[in-house]
């Protein structure tokens, strides 16, 4: 991402008919042969030669694309890329995946040029959820020097399917090109997301366009970014409008609108009808749940009966079909489960809303474009005396008070039968909450021992509880790994109740020791044991992506350390406070020494009530991380007496 800035765009305008022509398929040139590192970045283990495209459409609305995709694997670790995915559109056979070729291309030792086809019967063609399917193949006899090389066609059954077009991948690209042809009968617009921005100019016709990249660098993550898609190279094409397939002259939008999408909804089979049906077999359940009066305890009765009896399959959708069958099967998509929750808080007359989610991962939702396809996961929102509390069925350990933590900082979409709206999430008023409360003492062996109680509330609870179901070691193996001293953890146990997980916290109890750290007549005492703020994340000159660090966080930490006879205080850390205001952090630390016991007392606070930050204001968030953590790590120093 540091070299987006050096981007070289060049705008080539040609005969249309010329664009769509591809290099003859598994012909490299000889400089593709001979090629052995990326000339842009000498540590890429594979580099894709040139990346070619084709859309155009067809009077019966159809969208036909043709990609031809070449790749030099330059080392070893470089094999992994020859595993393909080609996603595309399932449902209502929306789309066809044809004309499927791929080889892998070799120059053996004696300077023969080897072909391996990639045989037909070695492709898969995999279900992801209702909407989504993939076709995976795997690139035989791949080496460092081979090329492997694909090209296939995507026919749509509407120019609706226009995709994106991606400059960028995992990987360095010397070039990707990319040509845009509609029928005059079509109106598209188009932005370029990131980089430099190119004059791109509209070929004769004023219904097509071709644009070319060259030396695109290798996409890279950073800390806390959301998906991958909101930073790519790319350029964006959106399908608005419409002139008369009849020629007389009249003009359309194609275009939703929020309002009209949200209307549409509530009229589909796949979704509005699903929150209606009868669900023949839940009759019993709901009239028992009728009777709770409490509102909230209803919709927590409800919700914990749905996410345990139902299995997610980790196929996420924002539709649903036959929830009589999810009921009796118990297992479905996101949008199956989410939806039968939602029928059954319907039933039993609480106010639930479907709302409509872009995980974090999935990508940011572009609200000029009320397209339901940006949205990947369906949710159950409830208002109860004004609040909203978003529920998914699919987690089986978060607190129902707290938004799931992959909606933090996005848009969704509330399906309404009054008006659709669009609202932001966030979770201000929870956050991820940690208390340490530290006994030590050191005894004239030079031996440090103590016990920790770590009282997890919120988004910590939710973190630490998935780590006790899933990996319970490892959730105390992580502590070790956090000190800064070789400590031994004794004996560790855990508190919390998952039947009342809105006001639970999840408790951990460590005993441990460790050896004092030190030289000659001065030891060490850290203050920041068992925390997981010891790491600044922060740490790259620049940054390109925005931060999004789902939620708020407090940590508090009280220690007391009591001295044998051998030692006394030498210095301790100054009472301090930081105030960070552009990046919402706050730090402060006080400590005290109390002779007649011979024993010292500290207490942190580290807060930060921020949790979005625009690439703009890194500087500020780098800064204060990095004040922070250093401050953090200051250590008592002890001397022999």
């Amino acid at each position: 991402m540091k070299k987006i800035l050096l981007l070289q765009v060049y705008l080539i305008i040609i005969n249309a008919v010329i664009a769509q022509d591809f290099p003859d398929f598994a012909t490299p040139s000889k400089d593709d042969l001979d090629l052995t590192e990326c000339p842009f970045d000498k540590d890429a283990a594979a580099v894709v030669l040139m990346h070619e495209g084709f859309s155009y459409s067809k009077d019966d609305y159809k969208l036909i694309t043709t990609q031809h995709i070449r790749i030099k694997i330059l080392k070893q670790s470089g094999n992994k890329v020859a595993n393909i995915s080609i996603p595309f559109i399932r449902i209502n056979d929306f789309e066809k995946i044809k004309d499927l070729e791929a080889v892998t291309i070799n120059t053996e030792e004696n300077g023969v040029i080897k072909k391996y086809k990639v045989d037909k019967k070695s492709i898969y063609t995999n279900k992801i959820n209702k909407v989504f399917g993939e076709i995976n193949f795997a690139f035989p006899s791949v080496k460092a020097g081979s090329i492997i090389e694909y090209q296939f066609k995507s026919i749509k059954q509407s120019y609706f399917g226009l995709e994106d077009w991606y400059f960028q991948r995992e990987i360095p690209v010397l070039v990707s090109r990319y040509h845009l042809k509609m029928s005059n009968s079509k109106q598209f617009n188009y932005r370029m997301i990131q980089g430099v921005e190119p004059e791109i100019t509209i070929l004769p016709g004023k219904d097509n366009i071709f644009v070319e990249m060259r030396k695109v660098p290798a996409f890279s993550k950073d800390p806390f970014m959301d998906s991958e898609k909101d930073y790519r190279q790319r350029i964006n094409f959106k399908v608005d409008g419409y002139d008369s397939r009849w020629g007389n002259g009249q003009t359309g939008t194609l275009s939703s609108s929020w309002g009209i999408l949200n209307a549409r909804l509530l009229f589909s089979s796949y979704f509005g009808s699903q929150i209606l049906s009868t669900i023949r077999k839940a009759v019993n359940f709901t009239d028992s749940a009728k009777k709770i009066t409490d509102e909230y305890e209803r919709m927590q009765h409800i919700y914990k009966f749905v996410r345990n009896r139902i299995t997610w399959n980790k196929n996420n959708s924002i539709y649903a079909d036959d929830l009589n069958g999810v009921w009796e099967k118990q297992t479905a998509d996101n949008g199956d489960i989410n939806m039968l929750l939602i029928n059954l808080l319907n039933e039993t007359q609480l106010d639930v809303y479907p709302l409509l989610i872009s995980k974090r991962d999935n990508g940011r939702v572009d609200t000029n474009y009320a397209y339901s396809e940006q949205f990947n996961t369906l949710l159950a929102c409830v208002i109860i005396n004004g609040k909203k509390y978003m529920l998914d069925a699919t987690d089986k350990y978060n607190d129902e008070a707290i938004p799931p933590i992959f909606c933090l900082n996005t848009t969704g979409f509330l399906i309404d039968p009054k008006k659709g709206e669009l609202i932001n999430i966030k979770s201000d008023s929870s956050g991820y909450n940690e208390r340490i409360d530290l006994l030590m003492e050191i005894n004239d062996n030079d031996l440090l021992k103590g016990n920790a109680v770590i009282n997890n509330k919120a988004y910590a609870r939710l973190e630490k509880l998935i780590l006790a179901k899933s990996d319970f070691s490892n959730l105390k193996d992580r502590y070790i790994e956090q000190t800064k001293i070789p400590v031994s953890i004794n004996n560790y146990n855990t508190t919390y109740d998952t039947s009342n997980t809105a006001n639970s916290d999840f408790i951990e109890k460590i005993d441990f020791s460790a050896p004092l750290a030190g030289s000659g007549k001065y030891n060490f005492i850290p203050l920041n044991l068992f925390s997981s703020f010891t790491q600044n994340p922060f740490v790259s000159e620049k940054r390109y992506s925005d931060i999004n660090l789902g939620y708020n966080q407090s940590l508090i930490i009280k220690t007391k350390v009591k001295l044998s006879g051998k030692y006394s205080v030498d210095a301790l850390p100054e009472n301090t406070e930081l105030n960070f205001q552009e990046a919402g952090m706050f730090f402060s630390r006080t400590g005290k020494v109390n002779n007649a016991e011979n024993s010292f007392e500290f207490e942190i606070q580290i807060v930060r009530n921020k949790s979005y930050f625009s690439n703009t204001e890194y500087e500020a968030i780098m800064t204060a991380y990095k004040a922070i953590v250093n401050k953090f790590a200051e250590q008592v120093v002890l001397k022999i007496k």
